[in-house]
């Protein structure tokens, strides 16, 4: 953890330096420290001198990335144009999944934009992408997280998705209970019973297996886009977050997607969450005896940005 936190403001600490030397040296100088520049897609640079970083030239949202010891194979760097990019080497064959968070939770007003783009997408998974409560477990995806809330859109090179938590409530809870009841009594009077389960202790076996439903604080659900939203190599996701509206949104490749709705087609509202950026990358590791190499995503997240003018 005291690694992570060291690399954090070792980063820092040089994108300010350069921003610093770079100053001195006058507006020419800007064009050798590209931050960004033609790598936008949907947000622009921040008003300010030519290449300057974004988030030192107004008071645009940026952030790093937090690094925690419990992720599997993390790997992350800067590049040469300011972009923070991350990619996992998973264990051998089964790979693994880590969820990252930005470092600065998203302002509570105004619009907040920041990007993600797919340089590397080797396997056709799911990818995540969106907002998160701090509490998320950092090596489970967002779909299978269980300690925080999240709101985020999921896509592999066909499909795509839109994901929001929603709690569990009593009414839910009575109603699975009733479901059960009624569907155990019409097994018993048929005399159906699923494979290996004797009458005896059916009663026992029915709970076990559907007890747990809807309990707990609540779950993470979702529902397909239309039009398609697939994610593949070179696909750029804008996060559009507005805090005034308490909306969540999307641009794909610079092109809205439009605000982000619940399972119940009311527009999600974040308004008073305390939430930050979240991705979920997943890799592994492939080959035998000495001939071993990495696959799966890498992605590379821009800050600083200005939220696009919407459409």
């Amino acid at each position: 953890m005291a690694a992570a936190r060291r690399l954090s403001q070792t980063r820092r600490a040089n994108r300010l330096t350069a921003v610093t030397l770079l100053a001195g040296a006058g507006a020419v100088a800007w064009r050798f420290l590209p931050v960004f520049g033609e790598a936008f897609v949907g947000g622009r640079p921040a008003p300010g001198s030519r290449g300057a970083p974004a988030a030192l030239a107004r008071r645009a949202f940026a952030f790093e990335v937090v690094e925690k010891d419990e992720h599997v194979g993390l790997r992350t760097s800067t590049e040469d144009d300011g972009a923070i990019r991350i990619s996992t080497k998973g264990p051998l064959e089964r790979g693994a999944t880590n969820t990252v968070l930005g470092d600065q939770e998203i302002p509570n007003k105004g619009r907040t934009y920041w990007e993600v783009k797919y340089v590397g997408k080797e396997m056709d998974n799911f990818e995540y992408v969106g907002v998160a409560e701090a509490a998320v477990e950092p090596t489970r995806p967002l779909t299978k997280n269980t300690k925080g809330k999240a709101f985020f859109l999921g896509a592999d090179l066909g499909a795509s998705w839109v994901y929001h938590f929603m709690p569990v409530t009593k009414e839910m809870t009575e109603f699975e209970q009733r479901k059960q009841k009624e569907f155990t009594d019409e097994l018993k009077i048929e005399g159906k019973y699923p494979i290996n389960m004797k009458d005896k202790d059916m009663d026992a076996q029915m709970k076990e297996r559907h007890g747990k439903w809807w309990t707990g604080p609540g779950v993470h659900v979702g529902y397909p886009l239309t039009p398609r939203v697939p994610i593949r190599q070179g696909t750029t996701i804008g996060i559009d977050v507005d805090m005034d509206k308490g909306t969540l949104a999307f641009w794909k490749d610079g092109k809205y997607q439009g605000p982000m709705y619940n399972t119940y087609g009311k527009p999600v509202d974040l308004k008073g969450k305390k939430l930050f950026p979240a991705v979920s990358v997943w890799g592994k590791t492939v080959g035998y005896g000495g001939d071993e190499s990495h696959t799966g995503s890498t992605v590379e997240i821009r800050t600083g940005l200005e939220p696009p003018p919407l459409p």
